[in-house]
């Protein structure tokens, strides 16, 4: 089963969801196009279990990262830095979640299982948590939670666009030092509205 799931990650990152037959990733897998139908009933399956793992190892990545701080400045730079670096050791997985939670460029959102949805919503509430624990110890702000795991998650998902879409996946290092000093201005306590 690992070796489809393998073979399907790298052809969906660089040919796409659409482009891609189970006969594609049976053939790179090395096996039999009949094996694969063993394990997967469908190409939305499948697709469906990569998601659904990857995700899994981003949130575990990413509560590593977040139980080793004590602060919410701590605990806000080790997401931001944890979504990064997953994304840097993972670069195909970084394509297709781009095409995924990217809304310009979604294309198979209904793949996305309870399960995939469920721990993107856990990741999206690690940063949740982390706000507010900020704004309650003073370091943060007073602000809308909501609003702000808005803007950072979709400034960490176009930042990561256009490190695909305009240096093939280089520069992750830079734009997470942009986003960091970027974010940090902006969630910054003081007399600032």
């Amino acid at each position: 089963m690992d070796d489809f799931l393998r073979a399907a990650e790298q052809l969906f990152s660089e040919k796409g969801y659409g482009q891609t037959a189970m006969e594609d990733i049976a053939r790179l897998a090395e096996y039999g196009t009949g094996t694969i139908y063993r394990y997967f009933e469908s190409k939305e399956a499948l697709y469906g279990e990569l998601l659904e793992r990857k995700m899994a190892a981003y949130l575990e990545h990413l509560v590593a990262q977040y139980e080793a701080e004590t602060t919410p400045r701590g605990k806000l730079r080790a997401l931001l830095h944890g979504k990064v670096d997953f994304f840097a050791r993972n670069r195909e997985f970084m394509r297709i979640f781009v095409k995924e939670f990217v809304p310009e460029c979604s294309t198979m959102a209904a793949a996305l299982t309870p399960e995939a949805r469920e721990l993107r919503g856990r990741c999206l509430a690690l940063l949740r948590d982390t706000i507010e624990a900020g704004i309650r110890s003073g370091d943060f702000r007073a602000m809308d939670p909501d609003l702000a795991v808005a803007a950072i998650s979709g400034l960490g998902n176009e930042l990561l666009l256009h490190c695909i879409r305009d240096l093939d996946g280089e520069g992750l290092g830079e734009a997470e030092g942009f986003m960091m000093a970027f974010i940090e201005s902006g969630l910054a306590s003081g007399d600032r509205p």
